[in-house]
């Protein structure tokens, strides 16, 4: 009876061997490990153990698939952005080796963005109520998961705008143009180039404001080189208006501190605010355009044109 059992608990002992085998395959203690960590949902564990079995054997797909699901879900958890790179790349090898993980990785994706989007709207709500403390909660977990779904799936483009529209209402504007460039390369879409030029405008417009004029002008330039922009897009005239108040500004800053020539930079302005005085709508707008061509054909010693350009102007009353 003794080596009955003795023999019984051999093949125990074999067969549970075999169905680790089995499960999965020839790996590594680490990688074994790191698989059941997996499954009980411990990614800490998980992405230690992984990434040590993934040395021993770099081909294994499913391996490379938990690592980088893991790594998101640590940067998801904790806030740690680097993780979420990390985890990218990652779910890049898996997909690499095997594309059959790309429903997997999809599915991953959709569970981060619909994260992102529910949190991006209670972030709206609070805001509407005044809770701005919630609101930055709200807000910093929908960058958060935004981030995610856009390093799982490089093309999702709805993620991206996610992420550019919090940094615009943190007011981190250049972080908003990074992103947005991306987003318009891809989509090469009327309302992608129309946020794009909203954004090149706005960071011009601080820079004028702060008598960065230089760097304003820079600014309300990139708005012209937006492939497809419609020329009667608000934005776009926005720009043009104020890329000439940034001419006639800079030139009127040299003007009273007599440091050089200012009517190269009054021609300047004339020469974007003359086309938009020709197709503006907005009478407000034409108002303005025309008050400043007065003031610079006024300091070019251009009276045919200011005299027109005040007339104009007045017809505007």
């Amino acid at each position: 009876m003794k080596e009955f059992k003795k023999i019984m608990t051999g093949v125990l002992s074999l067969g549970l061997i075999a169905l680790l085998v089995t499960i999965y395959g020839c790996t590594s203690a680490e990688t074994t490990t790191g698989k059941l960590a997996f499954q009980q949902k411990d990614f800490e564990k998980a992405a230690v153990e992984l990434a040590k079995g993934l040395q021993i054997d770099k081909q294994d797909s499913e391996g490379w698939y938990m690592l980088g699901v893991s790594l998101i879900q640590i940067g998801t958890n904790s806030g740690d952005y680097s993780k979420l790179s990390e985890g990218k790349k990652a779910l890049n090898e898996a997909l690499k080796l095997n594309p059959g993980y790309g429903d997997e990785v999809l599915a991953f994706w959709g569970l981060n963005f619909n994260s992102a989007v529910n949190y991006f709207n209670d972030g709206a709500k609070s805001i509407n109520k005044g809770d701005s403390v919630s609101s930055k909660k709200y807000f910093e977990k929908a960058l958060l998961y935004s981030t995610a779904a856009f390093n799982i799936i490089p093309d999702s483009l709805e993620a991206y705008r996610i992420a550019a529209d919090i940094h615009h209402l943190n007011g981190n504007t250049a972080e908003a143009i990074n992103i947005y460039e991306t987003v318009f390369e891809k989509s090469k879409s009327q309302s992608d180039a129309s946020m794009l030029a909203k954004y090149y405008y706005e960071k011009g417009l601080k820079q004028r404001q702060a008598e960065q004029y230089d760097d304003a002008i820079n600014s309300f330039k990139k708005t012209f080189n937006i492939p497809g922009i419609a020329k009667d897009n608000k934005y776009y005239e926005f720009s043009v208006f104020n890329l000439g108040i940034a001419y006639y500004q800079k030139a009127s800053k040299i003007a009273l501190e007599n440091s050089g020539d200012y009517k190269p930079l009054l021609q300047e302005c004339v020469k974007y605010l003359e086309p938009l005085s020709n197709t503006a709508k907005d009478k407000t707008l034409l108002k303005d355009v025309y008050e400043f061509l007065v003031n610079a054909y006024d300091a070019l010693g251009e009276d045919a044109k200011k005299e027109e350009a005040n007339r104009k102007k007045l017809e505007l009353q």
